[in-house]
């Protein structure tokens, strides 16, 4: 079993197999390998709700067993805390806190798995909404932020100065496969350390990331 977790569900689980495991009670500082996940070590994450079909089954009151690698659907909502499967490649980013988690460097990407299902639904042009919050420091009340995706040449602005939501517009018209790589440029990242010598955090700051979601809306309209 790979060290996702201290949960007792092992325990009961069969025992001649290997899986992998994520539980809101333990934070990994491991990367996942999506690549791995198959019916031979299936990935399981604790607590979480979701539709059985061919590749996953729910397991009563305890959380989602995944038999391929998880993508992100539509219309739900995921937390940075408890580590998004669906994100099969990131750099940039510090591991998960309890409530979410910090970009540690002036560019971050993600490349973000998106589930068949979205590619049925009737609309080209959807959003990327991600629920963030600034790392404020001395007189630096925002954080401003620049996103761009694989599918398109356009940047997209954004001045985060408090907790809520932005939407990137993304056009799956042009979408080749069945992944986003989604760049963030934060320019004013800057070390906790280099602000105040107490500090022991040598890690570029620049946005928390708290939730995720792909939506044919956006979230806020209004930071578009």
């Amino acid at each position: 079993m790979s060290s996702y977790s201290s949960t007792f569900f092992p325990v009961y689980y069969i025992q001649n197999k290997n899986l992998h495991l994520v539980s809101p009670s333990y934070f990994p500082q491991e990367k996942l390998d999506n690549s791995k996940i198959n019916r031979f070590f299936p990935f399981f994450i604790e607590g979480e709700d979701c539709n059985p079909n061919s590749n996953n089954i729910t397991i009563s009151t305890l959380g989602c067993l995944y038999f391929s690698p998880p993508a992100i659907a539509a219309n739900a909502t995921y937390k940075f805390s408890r580590g998004i499967p669906g994100l099969i490649s990131i750099q940039g980013l510090s591991g998960p806190e309890s409530w979410g988690l910090w970009t540690d460097d002036t560019i971050v990407t993600m490349k973000i798995l998106i589930d068949s299902s979205v590619y049925k639904e009737n609309y080209s042009e959807w959003f990327i909404n991600l629920e963030t919050k600034p790392f404020l420091f001395a007189h630096i009340h925002s954080q401003p932020i620049s996103i761009k995706s694989n599918l398109s040449n356009k940047i997209f602005n954004y001045d985060i100065g408090q907790e809520g939501w932005i939407s990137v517009p993304i056009d799956l018209k042009n979408l080749k496969s069945n992944s986003i790589e989604i760049s963030i440029m934060i320019p004013n990242a800057i070390a906790p350390s280099s602000i105040n010598k107490s500090y022991n955090d040598s890690r570029k700051l620049g946005i928390g990331l708290l939730s995720l979601s792909l939506t044919s809306r956006p979230v806020n309209p209004s930071n578009k």
